[in-house]
């Protein structure tokens, strides 16, 4: 493996010096690194270990490193990781695949009451989570997975359990915590940029709860922020997310023009000309004029 973008030049020295070691005085001094990064952390010595591992096929090593690196992530360096394992697609893939488990996990948890999401949320999302046992995650490790994981879907774009992954992040929209809240909305957006095709009608229902949410003006904004963002997508497949011709579509847009702050009335807006543009571009212009009893199609 090359070193990657943000390693310094002490990388390359110790590449140099191990490149004239027997691989098993390689594969020993790898081992060291890793239990030494567990103590003290350093992009170096996690870099020449993830070069030691594609060059061994060690997988204790790997699994060593994993550990740490997981470690790291639920510490609150997401964006440290990230930059380290950024040329190793193994070991990415990896992390992935625990950021995965480990947001499915933690949204099943919130759906079944014990993860706190605003009031009759997942009630108005109509799913329900799963009746396995899970630990409970603090809000620091929630919001560390969930950033590390968009900054992995950003590089990588399309990726293998994309729909599940967009559950989860659409779930924990729902939090009352607030930073929970805006960093499942930056993986949402990721995802949406990333797939292809996505299940229209749980985003209609996340946007519908989340525009539902009376007492909460963040989780109003989020649900028509995700709301714009789907109008706003140039792929056909995604301009077809929203239901132009859905009753709820303009009761709450109206909602918003008169009862949302001013950042809600500027989002209503732009879903209002979106919508009005997406109507006429399917054909559908009645779907935007009124009868003579001043209803819509």
């Amino acid at each position: 493996m090359a070193a990657n973008r943000f390693s310094t030049s002490g990388f390359q020295t110790a590449n140099a010096l191990l490149g004239g070691l027997p691989a098993a005085q390689q594969l020993s001094i790898a081992h060291s690194l890793a239990s030494g990064l567990r103590s003290g952390f350093d992009e170096t010595a996690a870099s020449v270990v993830l070069r030691l591992v594609a060059d061994q096929a060690d997988e204790q090593l790997k699994q060593d490193l994993v550990g740490v690196l997981v470690d790291r992530i639920e510490q609150g360096q997401p964006e440290s990781v990230a930059k380290v394992v950024a040329e190793s697609n193994d070991i990415s893939s990896s992390l992935l695949g625990v950021g995965q488990t480990r947001l499915e996990s933690i949204a099943d948890q919130s759906l079944r009451g014990d993860g706190f999401l605003v009031t009759r949320y997942s009630v108005r999302l109509g799913i329900e989570g799963s009746a396995a046992t899970t630990e409970t995650v603090g809000v620091a490790v929630t919001r560390a997975w969930l950033q590390f994981v968009r900054l992995e879907v950003r590089s990588a774009g399309q990726i293998g359990g994309s729909s599940n992954l967009l559950r989860s992040a659409l779930v924990l929209l729902g939090s009352i915590e607030t930073s929970i809240a805006v960093a499942a909305k930056d993986l949402v957006f990721s995802l949406l940029e990333s797939q292809n095709r996505c299940d229209e009608s749980l985003l209609t229902r996340t946007i519908d709860a989340l525009i539902s949410v009376g007492d909460s003006k963040l989780h109003q904004t989020l649900g028509y922020s995700l709301w714009l963002r789907c109008l706003a997508a140039t792929e056909p497949g995604k301009r077809d997310l929203m239901r132009v011709h859905a009753e709820r579509h303009w009761e709450s847009i109206k909602s918003g023009l008169r009862h949302g702050d001013a950042e809600r009335r500027k989002l209503c807006l732009d879903i209002l000309k979106r919508s009005v543009a997406l109507a006429i571009e399917t054909g559908r212009p009645e779907l935007v004029t009124p009868d003579a009893n001043g209803t819509f199609a």
